[in-house]
């Protein structure tokens, strides 16, 4: 629910980022599987459609820490594999990752910067509204 009688900024933008996203979705048609894994999101099918187009090998889905079989464990959306090191890659949405619900979001990125020794590349869902901007932000995230 709304606190404020009147809609905010921060409540169109995030319409808008919405309706982006659900255009985008019937233009590219259904989702498939990642790795045999149906996608956590639309967002996550758009970053691993990119990274199939820029031929990069990753792994999707990686338990960190238990993952979510034990407590204070996750899950890293996509690790890349690359050398030396692998790089861990987290997509964001900001209903889910902003404000209240963020309070465990940094610990969590530092557990897996603990575990990959390098911070974990964010995308947010506003760089990742359509095929385009998801090959060019995952581009760019990866110095590509």
């Amino acid at each position: 629910m709304n606190a404020y009688k009147y809609p905010t900024r921060r409540a169109a933008r995030g319409k808008q980022i919405k309706q982006r996203i659900v255009a985008a979705q019937q233009k590219a048609g259904t989702m498939g599987l990642i790795q045999g894994r149906t996608p956590g999101s639309y967002l996550e099918w758009l970053v691993a459609r990119a990274l199939w187009k820029l031929k990069i090998d990753f792994r999707y889905q990686v338990p960190v820490y238990g993952g979510r079989e034990m407590s204070g464990g996750q899950v890293v959306d996509f690790v890349i594999n690359s050398s030396p090191q692998d790089i861990p890659l987290q997509v964001y949405g900001r209903r889910w990752h902003s404000g209240g619900f963020a309070i465990g979001d940094k610990f969590k990125l530092q557990q897996i910067e603990r575990i990959y020794k390098r911070p974990a590349v964010v995308l947010w869902d506003d760089q990742l509204q359509t095929e385009e901007m998801a090959l060019s932000s995952v581009r760019k995230a990866l110095n590509l």
